[in-house]
């Protein structure tokens, strides 16, 4: 990750590139499904634009299988941090000076996709 000294310090100290869900995200679940949204890097690319986001949803009908959600792909995510929030899921990026533009992560039933507002 490529956060600035002014973001690192307002970092927690155990921050990580993924994040364990058990809210509904808006997505048809089973109230004991879990999703695990991590960012992705391609090690195969040397532009900043290396970066994904992916989300992996439970398949209805199935107790352990789950499907590939991609909310982001090829693009620079090297200030964005994940981190949830009462059943929430959010993504946060960072400017060099330390502000930060999040939203959340939710389901669109008519796109089929998830969509972070």
């Amino acid at each position: 990750m490529n956060f600035s000294e002014q973001t690192k310090s307002q970092l927690p100290e155990n921050i990580r590139p993924y994040e364990y869900i058990w809210g509904d995200l808006g997505f048809e679940k089973r109230v004991e499904d879990k999703y695990l949204a991590a960012i992705v890097v391609d090690t195969t690319k040397t532009n900043a634009n290396k970066f994904g986001l992916v989300i992996f949803s439970p398949l209805k009908g199935s107790k352990d299988k789950y499907e590939i959600n991609w909310l982001y792909r090829d693009k620079d995510l090297s200030k964005t941090k994940v981190s949830r929030a009462s059943g929430e899921f959010y993504v946060t990026e960072y400017t060099d000076d330390g502000s930060q533009k999040s939203c959340s992560v939710k389901w669109n039933k008519k796109a089929k996709n998830f969509e972070c507002q």
